[in-house]
């Protein structure tokens, strides 16, 4: 769930004033309820529940619409680079992906950087980082002879990777770009990495962005993928999505056509993602 490219702002629709104001109903009324806790009846008991329910449902949906309709609100330097989905909320970011995952956000990013099997002195891009978190990982893992830059469309993502990343005592450092235009040169990296970010950007842009991958990858380097399969569309994260799920065959496919080799596909065994391994 990162910032990959970018999709022009837009405000909220007014159907969205009148969720908001349904939710505020709903809260008022179980507030009023539990008010008047000493009248209660078995029939006010079970009125109490459902408009509770009701209203948690509604806070719910309304946040994942907040997300969509406020991760572009916001311009990017990249206009017009598009074909994907810029995210602006840094903290809100940070904070969905805490509830989405039900906490386990640092074991999820284990998990996938398992997959990278990095090794010390190694250099490493962390494309559409977002927040820094899985590149705050990466630098453990390379230590400090080894690199790890992160890259992100978004200025508010970045600020936030910054402040985390200082906060850690972590060796790694973030600057704005694209995944269809990584500001380096070529056979620049060691490793490549792009989690839950081919979901955000469209079928054209993913095969700019394995173009521009392989460009700033060393000869034998590695690229290493992360994200949610294409039946994650019926999956609570389902609502983030901008493109649905991915096809991992599929993307392997484009790899190859590339020029990758030794393309490998696995499951990360958590939340439908899938993982791929190509060399350059």
């Amino acid at each position: 769930m990162h910032s990959a490219g970018h999709q022009h702002g837009h405000g909220f629709s007014l159907r969205g004033w009148h969720a908001s104001a349904a939710i505020g109903v709903k809260l008022l009324a179980v507030i009023a309820a539990i008010t008047l806790f000493p009248y209660w009846s078995g029939w006010v008991t079970w009125t109490v529940a459902i408009h509770a329910a009701l209203a948690l449902v509604l806070l719910f949906m309304a946040g994942l619409a907040l997300f969509r309709h406020g991760i572009a609100i916001r311009g990017s330097a990249h206009e017009g680079a598009s074909s994907g989905v810029t995210i602006h909320g840094a903290v809100f970011y940070d904070v969905l992906a805490s509830v989405m995952t039900v906490g386990r956000e640092r074991r999820l990013r284990r998990a996938m950087l398992g997959v990278a099997k990095l090794r010390p002195g190694e250099s490493v891009l962390d494309v559409a980082c977002g927040t820094g978190t899985l590149a705050i990982a990466a630098a453990a893992e390379v230590g400090p002879a080894g690199e790890v830059v992160g890259v992100d469309a978004s200025t508010q993502m970045l600020e936030r990777a910054t402040q985390k990343a200082a906060r850690a005592g972590a060796r790694a450092r973030f600057t704005e770009g694209t995944a269809q235009s990584l500001p380096f040169p070529p056979a620049r990296f060691n490793v490549v990495t792009g989690t839950l970010m081919l979901h955000h950007i469209s079928g054209a842009a993913r095969v700019e962005f394995a173009a521009e991958a392989k460009r700033v990858l060393k000869s034998g380097g590695r690229l290493v993928l992360v994200d949610f399969g294409s039946a994650a569309g019926g999956s609570r994260l389902s609502g983030l999505h901008a493109h649905g799920g991915t096809d991992p065959h599929e993307v392997a496919a484009r790899l190859r056509d590339g020029g990758f080799r030794d393309v490998r596909v696995g499951q990360l065994g958590m939340m439908n993602l899938y993982s791929i391994e190509a060399t350059a």
